[in-house]
C-alpha cells in the first residue's frame, strides 16, 4: 500500500504543478488561453483558501511593478521611501495572494490577471 505521507506528497506536488502552470500562463500571449489556464489553476487551488480570490494591495502592486522592471529590493525601498524589510514583506504577501512561490512567478501571475502591464 502507500505510506501515511503520500497525500501530503501529492498535495505538495499539486501545488508545485499549479505554481508552474501559473508561471507559464504569464508567458502566453493569447489572453483567452491565459485566462483559461489561470481559471483552471484557481479551481485546483495552489494558495491558502483564505487568499484564493485575494488581489495584491495597491502598494504590493507598486512593489511588483518595480520588481518586474528589474529593480532589486534595496532599489525598490529607496524609490518608495520604505525599508528593504518592508519590500520583502510586501513581495511575500503578494506572492501568497497570487498563490505562487517566487518573485518571478508573482510578476507573471499579476500580468496574467491583468494587474500589471
Amino acid at each position: 500500500m502507500g505510506s501515511p505521507t503520500c497525500p501530503q506528497v501529492r498535495e505538495s506536488s499539486l501545488s508545485a504543478v499549479v505554481a508552474e502552470l501559473r508561471e507559464l500562463a504569464g508567458r502566453i500571449g493569447d489572453a483567452q488561453l491565459r485566462a483559461e489556464i489561470i481559471a483552471g489553476c484557481d479551481r485546483l487551488g495552489g494558495g491558502p483558501p483564505e487568499l484564493a480570490d485575494a488581489h495584491p494591495t495597491p502598494r504590493e502592486l507598486d512593489v511588483l511593478a518595480l520588481a518586474a522592471a528589474g529593480y532589486r529590493n534595496a532599489d525598490i525601498a529607496g524609490l518608495l521611501g520604505t525599508s528593504t524589510n518592508a519590500v520583502k514583506s510586501q513581495l511575500r504577501r503578494a506572492m501568497r495572494r497570487l498563490g505562487v512561490r517566487t518573485r518571478h512567478a508573482a510578476v507573471s501571475a499579476a500580468r496574467a490577471r491583468g494587474l500589471l502591464r
